[in-house]
């Protein structure tokens, strides 16, 4: 009890703790208990005597009871802080809060000044200023930071107050204090959480912003003022619907109407408009929150550009993986036309006893239909990535000079061709046909903007692309690349057009002007040398085509093509037996005619089966099965092994409408097996 260490305490010294606490109280927002214990029932008792002694007045003295009652009561059930000093500054009282919150025993610090507390961690300067202020009879307040009987440093809120006597002599101090070490860690976790938070909104990459319930930018992002094109300054505070598209916004409004209304959260798709006037597909994700004390809305947005692009690059493969599949199933079945015509019209010519001109004249333009129609099918095979290629290191440059005196004939007069060659230009792994075919169609396609004339300026050089550049194309890796341009000085394209230029069958030529395969081709064939196209194009300005080939690892250097020489091959006829199995009749008869012309013994079947059983019987006779692959009850190869399981040493030739390369996956077929793709010549087959 204080009772006990204030014993002897003169009476006036406790009158005087009594105002000071009662004028702590009331000054000071650090206290928020009224009235704390500290005066013992002696100086009660002296108190009240010299009250007697000054006046009996009842009321006054039952105020003054009171007053000591709840401040008895109230100081040693404090959770402040209260401790007194003498006035040389010897701790003469500590109530249960000090020992509580410092870790001492009342004895342990009874005689002795408050630097048993202080920590050492404000500069002297502080202290001794601190001490300054209370001798000159001011009172104290702050923050201190003070350490417990085990170490710990403490931050405490403190008053200090010098307690005078009825003559203004100070008799001694009182000191009430509050831990806020925890307050001051939640602060600092508090700002250290903000921070980051403010870390995350400035480094995240979706854009984040805050809306009131007027639809009024609050907040937004540096990934919102990126996608946008404005600064935070210029967002803040303007209506969300000023940079929506002006056909989503009332999709939008009544959205966010809904999400006030019912709370919850809705994913949506929304335009909005960038600083540039262009179109911003975004996805935004919405929930209402409380924001400074009022409802807002909290949004989150994603940058769909790159989605879309992903997304119309997988359907455009989609599209052309489909029209693909369907241009090899159409081009075995002209194949097997084209061979049918190819072989009647020169069982025609051969069969004429005399040569009449008019007739030789009309078989002529039959050979030549054939001829364009096969070239047409090549088209389609390899749009469709169907044709057989080989590869290998080229220099694109050397292809394109060699090329040049045949582009220059294709190509009109008026068009003036400028070609430049890099001097480095690396090896791509390529086929040197095809490299010419996309150069002719490209070309070919650009000349079409130009019906009055213009230039055609053609390009080689070597690239390197970043994962930004590639990102605008196909699905290829960045590195090193060589880029075959073609840019025109036409009309150039509108929006629509560019996005439908690589679709097949798609033209802009008039009726009967063109098949609308050239773009198509040259878009499978770059898909098949691992490389991507790019488009620039603008109405009245031109269009520039850019095919980036990867360059090839292989470290030598490619030399410039040969051309090699044209030999027409040497024709031969014979006597054996041939055994020819096909479904097709009309495809029967043909090779039946073609070999009998040829001097050979043919014998027919109409599929595996029927091929299998007839040998059987005329093993002895057959020299040669010529077999299609592709048959109802037994295919070509399953005849092959059944026949040579039976006579290892018997002769096959495989025909076909498909490509060496289907019919490779399609049955298994070795590439060293001898094969005759359709449409042939007789030539051919002899």
């Amino acid at each position: 009890m204080l009772a006990i260490s204030l014993r002897g305490m003169p009476a006036t010294f406790g009158v005087a703790v009594l105002n000071v606490v009662l004028v702590a109280v009331v000054s000071t927002p650090l206290v928020y208990l009224v009235i704390v214990r500290v005066l013992s029932k002696r100086i009660k008792d002296q108190e009240l005597d010299r009250l007697d002694d000054r006046a009996a007045d009842v009321k006054d003295r039952r105020r003054v009871e009171r007053a000591l009652l709840m401040f008895e009561l109230g100081i040693e059930r404090s959770g402040e802080v209260v401790f007194l000093t003498d006035s040389d500054g010897n701790i003469i009282y500590v109530n249960p809060a000090f020992e509580q919150v410092y870790g001492y025993k009342r004895d342990d610090v009874l005689g002795k000044t408050p630097r048993i507390i202080k920590s050492g961690t404000m500069p002297q300067e502080a202290y001794e200023q601190f001490w300054a202020t209370l001798l000159a009879k001011e009172a104290v307040a702050g923050e201190l930071v003070n350490k417990t009987k085990d170490g710990r440093l403490l931050t405490v809120e403190s008053s200090a107050n010098p307690v005078l006597d009825e003559h203004g002599t100070i008799i001694g101090f009182l000191a009430i204090q509050r831990d806020v070490t925890r307050r001051e860690e939640t602060e600092r976790a508090l700002r250290e959480s903000e921070q980051r938070l403010r870390t995350l909104m400035e480094k995240i990459p979706d854009g984040v912003g805050v809306l009131s319930r007027d639809g009024d930018i609050i907040y937004a992002n540096p990934a919102v003022s990126k996608m946008l094109g404005y600064s935070a300054e210029q967002l803040r505070g303007k209506p969300v619907r000023e940079f929506q598209h002006a056909d989503d916004r009332d999709r939008a409004s009544q959205r966010t109407k809904e999400l006030f209304r019912e709370s919850a959260e809705f994913p949506s798709e929304y335009r909005l408009v960038r600083a540039d006037g262009t179109a911003l597909p975004i996805e935004i994700s919405s929930r209402v929150i409380e924001y400074e004390g009022q409802p807002a809305l909290l949004a989150t947005m994603r940058d769909l550009t790159e989605r879309r692009q992903l997304e119309d690059q997988l359907r455009q493969s989609q599209k052309m993986e489909a029209v693909g599949q369907l241009a090899g199933g159409i081009a075995h079945d002209f194949n097997n036309l084209l061979t049918v015509i190819q072989t009647s019209s020169e069982l025609i010519a051969d069969s004429l006893p005399v040569r009449v001109p008019e007739l030789a004249t009309d078989l002529d333009e039959v050979r030549t239909a054939v001829t364009r129609g096969k070239r047409l099918i090549e088209k389609l095979l390899q749009f469709s990535r169907r044709g057989d290629l080989t590869f290998k290191p080229l220099n694109v440059g050397h292809v394109v000079q060699e090329f040049e005196p045949t582009l220059r004939r294709l190509l009109p007069e008026d068009i003036e061709i400028r070609l430049e060659v890099g001097d480095e230009v690396p090896p791509v792994h390529a086929n040197p046909g095809s490299i010419e075919q996309i150069l002719m169609n490209l070309a070919t396609n650009n000349s079409h903007a130009m019906p009055s004339g213009g230039t055609l300026a053609i390009s080689v050089s070597a690239e390197r692309l970043t994962m930004d550049d590639t990102q605008r194309g196909a699905a290829v890796t960045a590195g090193r690349f060589v880029c075959l341009s073609v840019q025109d000085s036409g009309s150039g394209m509108d929006e629509r057009t560019r996005e439908k230029l690589f679709d097949p069958f798609f033209t802009t030529r008039s009726l009967g002007g063109g098949t609308g395969l050239g773009t198509a081709v040259v878009y499978g064939l770059v898909n098949q040398h691992s490389g991507m196209i790019c488009v620039e194009s603008k109405v009245g300005l031109g269009t520039t085509i850019k095919v980036y080939l990867p360059v090839t690892t292989d470290a030598a250097r490619s030399a410039r093509p040969t051309p090699a020489p044209e030999r027409r091959p040497e024709v031969y006829g014979g006597t054996e037996t041939v055994l020819v199995t096909e479904d097709e009749p009309a495809l029967r008869r043909a090779a039946k005619r073609s070999l009998e012309r040829l001097g050979y013994t043919v014998l027919l079947a109409a599929d595996g089966e029927e091929a299998l059983e007839l040998y059987r019987r005329e093993r002895e006779q057959v020299d040669l099965v010529m077999t299609d692959i592709v048959m109802p009850k037994m295919g070509g190869r399953a005849l092959y092994d059944a026949v040579r399981s039976e006579e290892d040493g018997i002769k096959f030739l495989f025909a076909s409408g498909y490509t060496a390369g289907d019919i490779q996956e399609r049955a298994f077929l070795d590439p060293d097996f001898p094969f005759l793709a359709r449409p042939w010549t007789i030539d051919e087959l002899a």
